[in-house]
């Protein structure tokens, strides 16, 4: 929903674009279907499916098309007609096939269109077990990181806070709230930078996301061990 409200507010009202497509590989077959909204975890149907088989040698063998398709656990199936096209040594050949099923043991349509934000930490341990690309296991593991930093985060807020907040009647209000933001945006700031360290594999995500929480959360211990009550 939030990122519907976004495409609305950034194309000022205009109805975003539909029609996109995701693509996912397993195995010998590459997938091409309708982009399924976002949110949820993982969908066993879609819509608009291509498959695109390809033989031992890596040449694109076989074309399916087909409304829908389904996956069932260990296939791939297809409610009615497909259109089928094979590239042969004699040439293509088209004919129509139906109620195919194609056999596929991995889960060709896992976890589409999928934001590390859209899934939960379960989700996200799930994902991070299937994925091929090592970018977007980088990704997922940063992600992973930080829904477990969540529980934390409000602690690490009252260690920031809580020493600027004792010393408000022997400072100027305005000053120790100033003084409390301005180390929170730092903060932000170098948890940022760290993230992207970790995005690009420079460091682990484990160090990109607790490293600067354990730093600032040391900080924070100190400063409020120095407050004179």
């Amino acid at each position: 929903t939030q990122d519907a409200l976004r495409a609305a507010l950034r194309s000022r009202g205009e109805a975003p674009t539909v029609g996109s497509r995701s693509w996912s590989a397993t195995g010998n077959r590459i997938y091409s279907f309708d982009t399924p909204p976002a949110g949820g975890g993982r969908r066993k149907e879609v819509s608009g499916l291509n498959v695109f088989e390809f033989n031992e040698n890596g040449f694109l063998s076989a074309v399916y098309r087909s409304a829908n398709g389904v996956w069932t656990g260990d296939a791939l199936m297809v409610s009615g007609s497909a259109e089928r096209i094979k590239l042969t040594a004699d040439g293509v050949v088209r004919d129509t096939v139906e109620n195919p099923v194609l056999e596929e043991p991995r889960h060709p349509f896992s976890y589409a269109n999928q934001r590390p934000s859209h899934l939960n930490t379960l989700d996200t341990m799930a994902y991070l077990r299937e994925v091929d690309s090592e970018i977007e296991a980088r990704n997922m593991a940063v992600a992973l990181q930080e829904k477990y930093t969540t529980a934390i985060l409000p602690l690490l807020i009252v260690l920031f806070t809580a020493p600027f907040g004792l010393s408000l009647g022997r400072k100027g209000k305005v000053v120790t709230v100033a003084y409390a933001v301005g180390v929170w945006l730092v903060y932000m700031g170098v948890g940022n930078m760290f993230e992207q360290f970790g995005l690009s594999g420079a460091i682990t995500p484990a160090t990109a996301v607790w490293l600067p929480l354990v730093g600032f959360a040391s900080a924070g211990v100190v400063l409020l061990s120095r407050v004179r009550t």
